[in-house]
């Protein structure tokens, strides 16, 4: 509408309102002229939450509209849901880089295995994405991610060695099978740093 009472009033009954029509209109509303309009969609969008948002938002994450999809991954990065895995895995593909990597920050806060191929695939794709893909492989911090990070701990890209370092400190915390803490306390100790053997 050409008042901006108006659309105040549109986004006010929107903040009650979790459907996919609803989330997409305030995603739009985030490019509105009006500062107000701006300020309550970004509100409704952080504070909705619930397995219906997620469910809307999936449906953003294929939208056509870049700008729709980085909010929908965004969405996603602070409603971790175990449903929004493959739609992530799936946005690893993305033509935009924006929701590419944000979407690696999201499948490691998921920290679902089934996230490992994908984005190691990624790493071999996008050599700018390593670090991020190496922090988010450190979180996720399954046993199928020793192998490659202690391959990674000898990367040319010093922040990539640096984040295969850390996340294979913190990995060596976690209660793992014999032969992955040993493969870490190894790679580990060649780096000169040294973790409590268990």
């Amino acid at each position: 509408d050409e008042s901006e009472y108006v659309r105040r009033g549109a986004v006010e009954v929107l903040n009650e309102v979790v459907t996919i029509d609803a989330i997409k209109d305030l995603v739009d509303a985030l490019r509105d002229a009006d500062w107000w309009v701006r300020v309550r969609s970004a509100d409704a969008l952080g504070t909705l939450g619930g397995p219906r948002v997620v469910e809307a938002v999936l449906e953003l994450t294929r939208d056509p509209d870049e700008f729709a999809r980085r909010y929908a991954i965004e969405i996603l990065n602070t409603l971790p849901d175990p449903r929004a895995v493959p739609a992530l895995i799936a946005a690893l593909d993305d033509e935009d880089w924006w929701v590419r990597e944000r979407a690696v920050d999201a499948l490691g806060k998921a920290g679902d295995p089934s996230a490992v191929e994908p984005i190691l695939r990624m790493m071999g794709r996008d050599t700018r994405t390593l670090p991020l893909c190496v922090r988010a492989l450190g979180a996720i911090g399954s046993p199928s991610v020793v192998e490659p990070l202690c391959r990674l701990v000898d990367s040319e890209d010093t922040d990539t060695r640096r984040e295969a370092l850390q996340a294979l400190v913190a990995l060596a915390q976690k209660d793992l099978p014999d032969e992955a803490r040993q493969s870490i306390v190894t790679v580990l100790d060649k780096a000169g740093l040294r973790v409590a053997r268990s």
